[in-house]
């Protein structure tokens, strides 16, 4: 049973993983019709069956990560609220971006809790970030890391919890609705 919840996990981290990589991407022009507007970039396409324990499919993004162009951070929950995201979410989100070809210096992800994420994330883009991956169980607190990182022109992607009334620019999760279909 935990293999089918770890399999939704990893959908969430490659499809975190592929979007931050083509939003950090220089390229110009549609990157979801595969083919960019100066004719450089084409987005790998995936499926289901190639997403495994070993993120071997990520290896695809290497050609798109090597366009890119700033820098990624992950804000996650303090580890206190959950050892899921300081036992497997950071680990396995270092480990795509590493299997995308990002080097170590082209991401950062850190645990923070409450208030303090707004603080990491102001932190975060004052030191370069150009994207943004935040998960908060605090609603509130990320309709402001937001609004903060949208007047900068920082995108934002909510990864596993969607923000009501936020500004994000993308959505990563899971289908929660099937994997409790599929445990039950």
């Amino acid at each position: 049973m935990r293999s089918i919840a770890k399999k939704g996990t990893l959908i969430a981290y490659v499809g975190c993983a592929v979007l931050v990589v083509a939003a950090c991407c220089s390229c110009s022009g549609n990157l979801a019709s595969g083919s960019s507007g100066s004719g450089s970039s084409v987005v790998p396409q995936f499926s289901l069956s190639q997403i495994n324990n070993s993120f071997s499919a990520m290896s695809a993004l290497k050609p798109l990560a090597a366009e890119g162009k700033g820098s990624i951070a992950v804000i996650l929950p303090d580890s206190g609220t959950d050892a899921q995201f300081s036992k497997f979410d950071a680990p396995d989100l270092k480990k795509s971006f590493q299997m995308a070809g990002l080097k170590t210096g082209q991401y950062t992800v850190q645990t923070s809790l409450g208030g303090d994420m707004l603080r990491a994330a102001k932190s975060a883009i004052t030191n370069g970030a150009s994207v943004l991956i935040v998960d908060t169980r605090y609603s509130g607190f990320n309709v402001s890391i937001e609004s903060y990182a949208k007047a900068l022109g920082v995108p934002v992607i909510d990864y596993d919890w969607l923000t009501a009334g936020g500004t994000r620019t993308y959505y990563v999760g899971f289908d929660s609705l099937k994997i409790g279909v599929l445990l039950g």
